[in-house]
């Protein structure tokens, strides 16, 4: 077993940082970060089709461009940080070939001068064009433009199908030597913009807010936790727990709930509300009369559908857009 975990690593990109550098004796220089932006925001289109968005800030649906550019720029500048500690003119010979340089590992990104030829980039840089910052990181942007088109994902399991089409160890989850990926995730969750991204003037949306990333997996006593807030009092998170998710909001900002798990129930609460940031959403589920979806508006919308911040989406408390014509009504809260 350890045999082909240590083949399929072969094929993975990536230096052997140690498990949890803090600090290191190069610094990022911000000319870099704005090398990143002009690189990156023509480019958001891209970002935006990875399944796997969500993972690096479960609010990317509500961010601005500029925002989400910020975002962006530090999930590189994070992966620098673990590929390299910022050393421009690093270098590993690591899965390449001892006796040409071409094939190394090298720069902010740990890059090599075959990428172009290999991965047939639209722009590639040979071993000694990869010591320089801007042509590592624009590069690195395409290979991962490229990974996305491709793959559809920005951080690939070690245990996913396919794996070998990974550049990145460190965004490799399973992958023992190499893996930083939880690292880089986190500090890219804790970037924050001055403004908040859902205003705080509805309360009950502040505390939302808050609990996106919770999922089934990740956190199933949390979802324990909702449950308790209707009269159902659940004990396991294969019940549908969006309505739940609603209550336990409400009361934890000090508003009546329908203490129900019945996501329908919600259409005779409260007050009929335009739609509004922070009103509650109601949504037809499947067939007509049958199950529905319960959620909280965020104000933003498509042409076809409303994006709401709920529980139970994709077993996850997250934004995700339910079609118009499946909305069932909208209430405002009142206050306990």
């Amino acid at each position: 077993m350890m045999f082909f975990r240590w083949l399929k690593s072969l094929f993975s990109k990536g230096s052997s940082p140690v498990e949890t550098p803090t600090k290191t004796k190069y610094q990022w220089n911000e000319y870099w970060s704005e090398i990143l932006r002009r690189n990156i925001f023509p480019k958001l289109a891209t970002f935006d089709a990875a399944s796997d968005i969500t993972t690096l800030r479960p609010d990317w649906k509500l961010l601005t461009d500029e925002q989400k550019c910020e975002v962006l720029v530090c999930f590189f500048k994070s992966l620098a940080f673990y590929e390299s500690g910022y050393n421009p003119r690093s270098e590993s010979v690591d899965v390449g070939k001892r006796n040409n340089k071409e094939t190394w590992s090298v720069g902010l990104l740990q890059l090599s001068g075959t990428d172009k030829e290999t991965l047939k980039l639209p722009i590639g840089f040979d071993y000694e064009g990869l010591k320089d910052p801007e042509n590592n990181l624009i590069e690195g942007i395409a290979i991962m433009v490229n990974q996305i088109r491709k793959r559809g994902k920005i951080i690939i399991p070690y245990w996913e199908k396919g794996n070998p089409g990974v550049y990145w160890a460190t965004l490799n989850p399973g992958n023992s030597s190499h893996d930083q990926s939880k690292y880089i995730i986190t500090d890219v969750r804790n970037l924050t913009f001055e403004k908040e991204v859902i205003m705080s003037d509805v309360p009950w949306m502040a505390i939302a807010e808050k609990e996106l990333g919770v999922t089934e997996t990740n956190n199933p006593k949390r979802v324990i936790e909702y449950h308790q807030a209707t009269s159902l009092k659940a004990q396991d998170t294969a019940t549908a727990w969006c309505s739940s998710w609603v209550c336990w909001v409400l009361e934890k900002a000090g508003y009546k709930t329908t203490n129900s798990a019945w996501a329908r129930d919600w259409l005779k609460y409260g007050e009929i509300a335009d739609k509004q940031r922070g009103c509650i959403m109601v949504f037809e589920r499947g067939s007509v009369g049958g199950s529905s979806h319960v959620a909280f508006y965020t104000g933003k919308e498509t042409s076809t559908g409303y994006l709401v911040l709920g529980g139970n989406q994709g077993d996850s408390v997250c934004i995700k857009e339910y079609s118009k014509k499946d909305l069932l009504g909208c209430r405002w809260p009142i206050k306990a």
